[in-house]
């Protein structure tokens, strides 16, 4: 039979005492109300550790990662065309304004030109210089790009109905074979539906991202039940404190 053990006073809790769905306990010697944890629950949540990239900030009641998506720009076939065609545009645009300058032909045609080559280095700022921000309160998730604005940046999720985060390999990745395969991280939803975290991310990002809003998400859910937990006993209590005189 399992012995639950007081972390105060170092009896140990009878079983009335112990409530083993809510994973809850009160001592009878000391009043201590704590919680517990079954056997292997501490080998099961044993953490890696986060990616050398990944910055992780954690309060009380709230946490944060950060890291840059494409984690090497070198590779990202969308960055290599975004310089590319900005250093196209650049060239067609001298052309154009030297046209211009001399009379041949109007203004709106290298204006035009100058108005795609901007759009262009701006896209190319995006994917150098923003960042992925996760961040997660107690009703909520934030997912963001930053510091440079987008159409794009900013994506909120409500925490009432997820259920958990799961992440997999993206259908492109698997289907072109990468050296390194791309996952995206979702929320599933407790109606089965699922909730886009963020895409595109290389393995080792997202098993920790996983693991980190698990965790994260389990220690929430363990402070409510440890209220639960307080505010059973304490209902349990009363009419013996009522009947002792005890406030």
């Amino acid at each position: 039979m399992m012995q639950i053990t007081c972390p105060s006073c170092g009896e140990t809790v009878p079983a009335e005492n112990i409530n083993i769905q809510q994973m809850g306990a009160v001592c009878p010697y000391c009043d201590s109300v704590f919680r517990f944890e079954l056997p292997g629950d501490k080998v099961k949540r044993r953490k890696i550790k986060p990616p050398e990239k990944i910055d992780v900030t954690e309060t009380d009641d709230r946490l944060e990662l950060a890291f840059r998506t494409n984690f090497r720009l070198d590779k990202d076939e969308t960055f290599l065309t975004g310089v590319l065609a900005s250093g196209i545009f650049t060239l067609l645009t001298f052309f154009l304004l030297s046209d211009a300058l001399a009379g041949e032909i109007t203004f709106w045609g290298p204006a035009i030109i100058i108005a795609l080559t901007l759009f262009l280095y701006y896209s190319v700022a995006l994917m150098t210089f923003n960042r992925t921000h996760i961040e997660v309160f107690e009703d909520r998730m934030e997912i963001s790009r930053r510091p440079l604005p987008s159409l794009r940046s900013y994506t909120r999720i409500n925490l009432h109905n997820i259920k958990s985060v799961h992440c997999e390999e993206t259908p492109v990745s698997k289907r072109e074979g990468y050296d390194t395969p791309r996952y995206n991280v979702w929320a599933q939803t407790v109606d089965g539906s699922r909730k886009m975290i963020v895409s595109d991310v290389i393995q080792d990002y997202a098993i920790f991202i996983v693991q980190e809003l698990n965790s994260y998400f389990d220690l929430q859910a363990d402070s409510i039940q440890t209220q639960l937990v307080e505010d059973d006993f304490m209902a349990e209590d009363e009419p013996y404190q009522r009947n002792t005189g005890v406030r």
